[in-house]
């Protein structure tokens, strides 16, 4: 038992004892005792004393309140430290005051909530006290520092409250015993030392309690850390609604409420984002980020994603609030023209954004220069809205290159100095004004962003993500070219938001075109529901990370003779031969499950010469904050 102080719980009334003959609960030989001088004493700076009726000033004092058990038996329910007002003694209660001046006063206050409290050459009847002393036992368990945040239940033995990478010397510092008394055990029922981690499903007991277990948030297959096998589980249990909602390990942005936030939260801690899981709770020690284990980076390719507080440029009725471009007040539309960005020499990009248009309107447009010294017109990706009718492609054409659809191309005759300038155009539509995350742009030939281990990538890996057929009787007659609406509406399912392929199809349209395929449209709408999303050029190896990073990625093929797009969900080895896992849309509604292709056969289709030997992928990262 140690040093505490615990918050005033309640004010406590007269008192009157109801004797009987019942045995004293005897404790150990080596159990604390509190010397007692008298009972009912003067309140002098010297006493030790056991206050059995009336009133008393607690200015000094350290008073515990305890409620009748048996004869000279009383169990502790209220402990009132030094400046506490006064204290009445409720019916069946006594207190036990020591002066902080006192010789006893130390022991007193290592006495816990729970704590059982024997009186020994003690007489209550008759206000004798004959060398007095109370023994002191912890046999209805383990007692919580009141400092501490933890949260220990008595009735289910668990501790509740730890933070993932929380180590079990820390952890021992939390309650009342002494911390030598104290056994951690993992798993397997091994004993393990103070500088270990502490996993879920751990134990923590003292000589004279029970074993009570601890929940750490987070880490929930109980090996003392936070990866991403515990994001995959984590994940399908959202997905299937398995999840007690009030799930403590889950809970990590400490809400009361197990939701797609804290899935978030557990991505970010992966990512080393943020240091705590629970910054708001635990108060136990974390290790510094560089030795969690699993990290998931962020998954751009041949892609450079850019927020508004990493560019320089112009603004014309445009301006940046909390790192966010939105129009300026009065305007009604506006640009933002960034100075030269350098993406390296290219001949074909892809542009996605991530924005909330609140059914504004919003358009981005690129112009680059040439080895010749010129710069090209600008040409823009189109109009995108959440108004109906307004979002729509533009494909520009001009000398230097075109624009068809969602891909530039840079005419044949010409070269690319690599240096680019963005133009963002907002404009107010239907009372809204849009609001601009970030913007991001790909190129087959741009430097890699990082360099994937396949040495270390998982044999094979799948994240549960609900199938769907584009073909559904729901669908109607537009259920054979939705292919793209219904891939994005799965991934989004998997993150956490539910819409119909057919209402992901209607926001998606490209008015322009008369087509639902428009692949910058696609990573947009994942925007809008909150997401970051983006399109890049990956290879198979790429892909394999993203997915074994809990990932989905929605990838362009010619699975059919008009292009198809489909989810990737993850990939795996049966009888020696690699197959990747895809939730493909053009399937039968009756038989909607998820199709294997042999990764050769998939590389054939979604693979492409002309554009550097990638393949065009919708890459559903989920969050917007980047591993810088």
């Amino acid at each position: 038992m140690k040093t505490r102080f615990v918050k005033i719980l309640a004010l406590l009334l007269v008192m009157s004892f109801t004797v009987a003959a019942l045995p004293i609960i005897e404790t150990s030989a080596g159990a604390l005792t509190v010397n007692i001088d008298s009972i009912n004493g003067s309140k002098s700076t010297s006493g030790t004393y056991i206050w059995t009726t009336g009133t008393f000033d607690a200015q000094y004092w350290v008073v515990i309140d305890a409620v009748y058990v048996s004869y000279n038996v009383y169990r502790v329910e209220a402990i009132y430290p030094t400046g506490a007002k006064s204290v009445a003694v409720e019916d069946k209660h006594i207190l036990l005051v020591s002066h902080m001046a006192h010789t006893q006063y130390d022991n007193a206050c290592k006495i816990g909530i729970g704590d059982t409290l024997s009186l020994y050459n003690i007489n209550l009847s008759n206000g004798s006290c004959n060398s007095g002393y109370v023994r002191v036992s912890s046999s209805y368990g383990l007692t919580l520092d009141t400092s501490s945040d933890l949260v220990v239940d008595h009735s289910a033995k668990t501790v509740s409250g730890i933070g993932a990478y929380s180590k079990a010397g820390d952890l021992k510092t939390h309650f009342c015993e002494a911390t030598d008394e104290l056994v951690v055990k993992d798993l397997s029922g091994k004993v393990v030392t103070d500088d270990s981690y502490l996993g879920n499903g751990f134990t923590i007991q003292s000589a004279s309690s029970a074993a009570y277990t601890l929940l750490v948030i987070g880490d929930l297959d109980g090996n003392a850390a936070v990866t991403t096998t515990d994001y995959a589980v984590f994940l399908k249990g959202l997905t299937k609604k398995t999840i007690d909602p009030a799930s403590v390990i889950h809970d990590l942005n400490c809400d009361t409420v197990v939701n797609t936030a804290d899935l978030l939260t557990m991505r970010k801690f992966i990512a080393q984002r943020i240091s705590y899981i629970t910054p708001a709770v635990t108060k136990l020690d974390k290790t510094e980020p560089e030795e969690i284990v699993v990290p998931v980076k962020d998954l751009r390719y041949h892609a450079q994603t850019f927020r508004f507080t990493e560019v320089t440029g112009t603004h014309s009725g445009t301006v940046v609030s909390n790192g966010k471009l939105t129009l300026a007040s009065g305007s009604t539309s506006g640009t933002f023209t960034t100075d030269i960005i350098n993406v390296g020499s290219f001949k074909m990009m892809l542009a996605s954004w991530n924005a909330v248009t609140n059914n504004g309107k919003l358009s981005l447009a690129v112009s680059y220069e040439l080895t010749t010294g010129a710069w090209s017109s600008y040409l823009s990706w189109g109009t995108w809205s959440t108004s109906s009718g307004v979002s729509g492609s533009a494909s520009p054409s001009t000398t230097y290159g075109s624009i068809d659809v969602d891909i530039l191309t840079v005419n044949s005759s010409y070269t690319t100095t690599g240096n680019v300038r963005v133009r963002l155009t907002l404009t107010k539509y239907n009372n809204g004004v849009p609001v601009v995350e970030n913007f991001s742009l790909a190129t087959p030939q741009m430097a890699l962003q990082q360099n994937v281990n396949k040495s270390a990538l998982p044999t094979s890996y799948l994240n549960d993500v609900p199938m769907r057929s584009q073909l559904a009787a729901a669908n109607g007659s537009i259920g054979n070219i939705i292919c793209s609406p219904t891939s994005t509406s799965m991934a989004l399912e998997y993150l956490g938001t539910k819409v119909t392929s057919l209402t992901a199809a209607k926001a998606m349209y490209d008015n322009n075109w008369g087509a639902y395929g428009n692949w910058t449209f696609a990573t947009a709408y994942a925007g809008e529901k909150g997401y970051y999303a983006f399109l890049d050029f990956y290879n198979t190896d790429m892909l394999k990370y993203a997915l074994s990073q809990g990932c989905v990625v929605g990838c362009t093929t010619s699975l059919t003779s008009s292009g198809h797009v489909v989810l990737v969900v993850g990939y795996t080895v049966i009888n020696g031969v690699e197959y990747f896992i895809v939730n493909d849309p053009n399937v039968p509604e009756s038989n909607a499950v998820r199709t294997n292709y042999t990764v050769s056969y998939f590389e054939s289709t979604w693979l492409r010469s002309d554009r550097g030997g990638f393949g065009v992928a919708y890459v559903f990262q989920g969050d917007y904050d980047l591993n810088k």
